[in-house]
């Protein structure tokens, strides 16, 4: 290992190849939790392989962000998320949220989560993220969900996300 300005290297390149993973994976919404157990490794270890050690668990790591990667493009064989290019298009309009909209957003969010008789724990799970307290966040602003993650909620709502956006819809 090559210490560089305190992060460590190795001669075979492992950082930069761990931190564009880090990279691909946050773009997708998904935690080094999504990965671990879609990888069937500790979180401590998808961790490690971002910041460069564990270079042997490369092919491990790819295969379950592609995984992830396909099961929230809805292109995975048995997955229940299928979203078409076409309404993937419609959904773009959810990264461009006003404050006022992604108020509305998490309110109707949370009615709609109560409704349901869905806890955070149980919607936590069923959306894969790591713990309850995230999907609160969703709900209370102190954190957006991206937009895969945002699409599942709607999903296990039994909604789309439109719906979610929009407050002339009734859910």
């Amino acid at each position: 290992m090559i210490e560089t300005k305190g992060s460590p290297r190795s001669a075979n390149g492992s950082y930069s190849h761990g931190l564009e993973f880090a990279a691909r994976r946050r773009s997708f919404g998904l935690e080094q939790q999504d990965i671990a157990d879609t990888a069937g490794v500790p979180r401590s270890s998808v961790s490690g392989f971002e910041h460069g050690r564990f270079p042997g668990l490369k092919p491990k790591m790819e295969e379950a962000l592609l995984r992830l990667q396909a099961e929230s493009n809805g292109t995975e064989p048995n997955g229940h998320l299928h979203i078409s290019t076409d309404s993937m298009n419609e959904y773009q309009t959810f990264l461009q949220l006003n404050a006022r909209q992604q108020r509305l957003f998490r309110e109707r969010l949370k009615a709609r989560r109560i409704a349901c008789g869905i806890s955070l724990e149980k919607m936590a799970k069923r959306i894969k993220v790591h713990e309850s307290s995230n999907v609160s966040r969703y709900e209370t602003g102190e954190r957006r969900p991206a937009l895969p993650k945002a699409i599942a909620l709607a999903v296990q709502l039994g909604c789309t996300l439109p719906e979610l956006l929009d407050p002339t819809l009734k859910l």
